[in-house]
């Protein structure tokens, strides 16, 4: 069993949850209805597992050589056994996620098809960088779009007739999030051996792009600048430098020496991160009920938890 929680990159699944919560909670004021939150959670929470087995499935002669500890080339998961968890996940995820949507969505507006086709989309893009584009020089690119099609998936139960859900702040969260996502990805590409300093130096100023267009939000969304009140709206922006240092410090020691070790541990702070993120994203989207975001804060505990038997990465 833990070699198949360690396939699924189980620990990073609670990434996720922050994400889709966020993005529920921005969209709709509250996590309601419930289930609709519940049953985009669970979908996006089966197409990130899925995303994670595939990707070691495709990987599995590279890891023979660079990492011959993970479950597939270390036999204790067959290469047929972790084809059919894959596709039975994305599969199970795309499922889900397209009925959510027809009985809860609205059928006046465009829930009821929006998702089913969001989902579509980012199991598409799922599939092409397990495939095709992680060696390329649009990985990065491609595993930012997978976080950025998850939120909007998150927030496709809102009202309006567009393909995507039309709220400034969720089409920035998800630019800003899939945008630093990019940059992890950039900055982990050669983790496993010694990384080259112009790639780490890349992977950091991508992943501070991302905090400048979250920092955007409360000048561009009436409903932020409102919820901010009194406060100015460089408060927020204020919190995400913050934030940012903490990552730009570690990924400035990874710089300096690109140890696997060392760039590994930046990895992991950049991924536990999102959390971060995620939890601030619901203070400021409902700063009157804080119990959202101290909800996605405790996400971190089970991540840290299971992440000293389960590698992030």
């Amino acid at each position: 069993m833990l070699a198949y929680l360690r396939l699924m990159r189980i620990s990073n699944v609670f990434t996720v949850v922050a994400d889709v919560t966020a993005a529920f909670l921005v969209a709709h004021g509250s996590l309601s209805p419930w289930t609709g939150y519940l049953g985009l959670l669970v979908a996006a929470m089966l197409m990130y597992c899925a995303g994670m087995v595939l990707n070691d499935r495709f990987d599995l002669e590279q890891d023979r050589v660079e990492r011959p500890e993970r479950p597939i080339p270390s036999g204790k998961v067959s290469p047929s056994a972790a084809s059919r968890l894959g596709w039975g996940l994305l599969i199970a995820g795309v499922l889900i996620a397209a009925a959510t949507g027809w009985f809860v969505g609205s059928p006046e507006g465009a829930a009821r098809w929006r998702i089913g086709v969001m989902a579509l989309a980012l199991a598409g893009m799922i599939l092409a960088y397990d495939a095709v584009l992680k060696r390329s020089i649009f990985g990065p690119l491609a595993m930012g779009s997978c976080r950025t099609l998850e939120i909007l998936m998150a927030a496709g139960l809102s009202e309006g007739d567009a393909p995507v859900p039309c709220i400034p702040a969720v089409l920035l969260l998800a630019s800003g999030i899939g945008i630093y996502i990019a940059g992890v990805t950039w900055f982990a590409r050669t983790e496993a051996v010694r990384s080259a300093r112009s790639g780490l130096i890349g992977g950091v100023t991508v992943m501070g792009l991302g905090f400048v267009i979250l920092g955007l939000i409360p000048f561009v969304d009436p409903t932020w600048r409102e919820a901010l009140g009194a406060r100015s709206p460089w408060f927020w922006p204020g919190l995400l430098a913050l934030i940012a240092s903490t990552v730009l410090r570690r990924g400035a020691t990874a710089i300096a020496d690109p140890s696997p070790r060392t760039v590994q541990i930046a990895v992991k702070q950049a991924i536990l991160t999102l959390i971060v993120i995620d939890a601030s994203v619901c203070l400021f989207a409902r700063p009157n009920e804080i119990y959202w975001s101290l909800f996605v804060l405790t996400l971190l505990a089970p991540t840290l938890w299971l992440g000293r038997w389960i590698r992030s990465t």
